[in-house]
């Protein structure tokens, strides 16, 4: 889980890190793994999340001077970075990003959307990952922020370039939608 509190520790290894890139390696050792697996869902391929990771870090690497605490924790800011990558991989590619939501993620969803919802259900679970799977991209990259990688909605808004308020009201908007499209397809198989 994305922490809000930005830890000072932290802030010293930055700072260690923007004058000598030595330093950069703790970081890179403390998020690698969160930032691979965010790319990794959207690509389906581990070698070419790998890649992608790897630019991010090192986009990150290049970035760092300009880097400044605005009261959002560091990771958001690579996370950030991770999503314009992957966002311009697609671009490049002419390819189409598709969301999957792992089970844990749509039990999650399911509590907080408010959805009836049998985990153990095939049919439910197609259901809601055919709901989700007809987002559009904002929505998409705003669930999978919110369910997979766990961050508040602050910190959302930091990674999507809004503030907090305009995330709560597409959160709101989003779970109304996916009740909807859920209830109406549970309709049809009742």
């Amino acid at each position: 889980m994305l922490s809000t509190t930005f830890n000072k520790e932290e802030e010293q290894i930055i700072e260690q890190a923007k004058k000598d890139p030595a330093h950069f390696r703790e970081l890179y050792e403390k998020y690698f793994g969160k930032i691979f697996n965010f790319i990794h869902r959207k690509v389906y391929d581990e070698h070419l999340a790998a890649d992608i990771t790897s630019q991010v870090f090192l986009s990150a690497l290049n970035s760092l001077h300009k880097y400044e605490h605005r009261g959002f924790p560091f990771s958001a800011w690579l996370y950030r970075i991770a999503l314009n990558e992957v966002r311009q991989h697609f671009r490049d590619k002419k390819k189409q990003m598709y969301v999957f939501l792992d089970e844990q993620t749509l039990g999650n969803l399911e509590k907080d959307v408010d959805l009836w919802f049998d985990p153990e259900d095939p049919k439910d679970r197609n259901i809601l990952q055919a709901a989700v799977s007809g987002l559009n991209e904002k929505d998409a990259y705003l669930l999978e922020l919110r369910f997979q990688q766990e961050l508040n909605y602050r910190d959302i808004g930091e990674v999507l370039g809004t503030n907090e308020n305009n995330i709560k009201q597409r959160a709101h908007r989003l779970y109304k939608k996916l009740r909807k499209a859920c209830e109406t397809a549970q309709s049809k198989y009742a």
